[in-house]
């Protein structure tokens, strides 16, 4: 892989990432209801849901992608019910940030998946991958060394970017730490998660 394949895949992926997206607003709707501990297994998720594209992509299982269609239609469903569940439990929790915290740190692994399955659901994600991904370089031609780093590469841009989405609002919600501003940001961040769920369940 060219260091200029390289440089120009990064600068693309940094914007990819930083731009508004479902991945973006699940990383700070559940940084501001729950959190920066448990936005950061939310980014995990993500991070997982990303390398599987990747590696559909660099291996030319686009083919597949098209053949499951379906699959990833119910994907879809599912994500975006699940994403509108949990961003209306937000929307109308009215207790103090420390009971919040205390009841989502019990769910990690929901955190996890609800980052894994928002970007399988994700078109953003689909199109990057098996989309624009060729164009950036020959993905035959690169070497068992080339998609290791490659999966560094997007591992830490993803990494470096949605956690700082997440402590700034994590931060902006310790700052403005009084009850009737925790209802406040509950009602943001679930109206921001039921909003990515609505979104996914309309682009069938």
């Amino acid at each position: 892989m060219s260091f200029l394949a390289t440089i120009t895949f990064i600068g693309a992926f940094i914007i990819f990432v930083a731009s508004p997206g479902p991945g973006v607003f699940i990383t700070i709707s559940t940084a501001i209801g729950a959190g920066f501990k448990n936005a950061k297994y939310v980014v995990f998720g993500i991070i997982l849901g990303d390398l599987f594209y990747l590696i559909l992509a660099v291996y030319g299982l686009g083919y597949l992608a098209q053949t499951l269609g379906d699959f990833f239609i119910v994907i879809k469903i599912i994500g975006g019910i699940y994403l509108i569940y949990l961003g209306y439990k937000i929307y109308c929790s009215y207790k103090a940030n420390k009971n919040i915290k205390s009841k989502q740190e019990k769910s990690y692994l929901a955190n996890f998946m609800t980052g894994f399955l928002n970007t399988l659901a994700n078109p953003k994600t689909i199109i990057f991958y098996l989309g624009f991904l060729p164009a950036f370089m020959d993905l035959e031609q690169l070497t068992t060394g080339d998609i290791l780093y490659l999966m560094v590469v997007v591992a830490t841009v993803i990494s470096l970017v949605l956690l700082l989405y997440a402590k700034m609002a994590s931060m902006a919600k310790k700052a403005l730490g009084t009850e009737k501003a925790t209802r406040r940001l509950n009602k943001l961040s679930g109206s921001l998660m039921m909003s990515v769920g609505i979104y996914l369940l309309a682009r069938q």
